[in-house]
């Protein structure tokens, strides 16, 4: 037996509902209203990264903590805010110029509100920090052995919604940006 769907948007359905016709081999036919998921916004229609200069502090991963700061060029496409993807990091303070930003975390987005023009080209400076975790998502150890000894590296997996939990972004397919990256490692990790 196949099926067929056919969904059809109807102006008298509310927002997110969808009416949906379901049509059998047998030629029958069944009609049913769902509700639709949610629609995910998307930050780079607020803000379009250009340049990440990124550096990243990994010195301290035997506490399994890093630290980092970014500078983010990129254009504001709306005025006095900006917000980034920001997962299980903290940003401990940001900046336009001079002027400092204030700071408001909420689920996987922080919103950085302050002296932002829209249309304005402008770099954001943030400092934060995060937790270096065993799964295999944000920054993550890998283990492995040389000649019977133990020995850890430390990875990412910056595919999309993953480079979020290492430093503030615009974390979308869509913001292609170029990167400078620098690492802070121990004095005998090369």
């Amino acid at each position: 037996m196949w099926y067929k769907c056919v969904f059809i948007k109807k102006p008298d359905l509310p927002a997110g509902y969808v009416h949906v016709v379901v049509y059998a081999r047998s030629s029958s036919c069944a009609t049913v209203t769902i509700e639709c998921m949610q629609t995910v916004s998307r930050l780079y229609e607020t803000f379009q990264p250009s340049h990440y200069n990124l550096t990243i502090d990994i010195s301290k991963r035997i506490e399994r903590i890093f630290s980092g700061e970014v500078v983010i060029t990129g254009t504001s496409l709306i005025e006095n805010s900006i917000t980034l993807h920001a997962k299980d990091i903290v940003i401990l303070d940001g900046y336009v110029g001079t002027d400092r930003l204030t700071i408001e975390h909420s689920g996987d987005e922080v919103t950085l509100t302050g002296n932002i023009k829209k249309g304005s080209v402008i770099e954001l400076n943030l400092r934060f920090k995060g937790i270096i975790t065993d799964g295999m998502h944000g920054l993550y150890p890998c283990y492995f052995e040389v000649e019977g000894e133990k020995k850890e590296l430390l990875a990412t997996q910056f595919e999309s919604h993953h480079a979020r939990e290492v430093f503030p972004c615009i974390d979308e397919p869509e913001a292609k940006a170029i990167f400078d990256l620098t690492l802070i490692t121990e004095p005998d990790v090369t």
